[in-house]
């Protein structure tokens, strides 16, 4: 029994606020979700073309042989400089099925970049790659010259 003047919510209000605040959330949760799968294959492409740099720049500054195997669709590297693989900078099965990129999709042919001791690459015209989620795509331009443009249709 309460007294007069005590103020205070009935279970009825707090049902009803907990059953608005459910909808809210399970109309936002799909756009979330989406929201961070988009991220996830930009920071994979973000990787990509930090991962190519560097290759890049090993070739250029210790004149070494190193090359790069991007393989698609399965949206993997791997990098090796003077025939050993450096897991560092390479991109395994294994990381993505542990990085939560399952619904991430690659476009472009499987590359071997080889890297000369100036930095360009050996045998590859300009070639397109694209990681999407099935939300926004990204896109890259690897350069002949060992360049990556991230999204190209915005370079200037």
């Amino acid at each position: 029994m309460t007294a007069k003047g005590e103020r205070g919510f009935t279970l009825l209000e707090l049902m009803i606020t907990v059953a608005i605040a459910g909808l809210i959330g399970a109309i936002a949760l799909p756009d979330l979700l989406q929201q961070v799968a988009d991220n996830r294959a930009r920071t994979l492409l973000n990787l990509f073309a930090t991962d190519v740099q560097w290759a890049r720049g090993q070739a250029a500054s210790g004149g070494k042989q190193v090359t790069m195997n991007y393989n698609n669709p399965s949206c993997t590297w791997q990098v090796s400089v003077a025939g050993t693989a450096d897991a560092t900078h390479s991109f395994s099965a294994t990381q993505l099925a542990s990085g939560g990129y399952e619904h991430l999709s690659c476009s472009g042919g499987a590359l071997t970049l080889s890297f000369n001791a100036d930095g360009s690459v050996t045998g590859v015209p300009a070639t397109a790659l694209q990681f999407s989620s099935g939300g926004e795509a990204y896109a890259a331009l690897l350069l002949a010259s060992g360049s990556v443009i991230l999204n190209p249709s915005q370079a200037s």
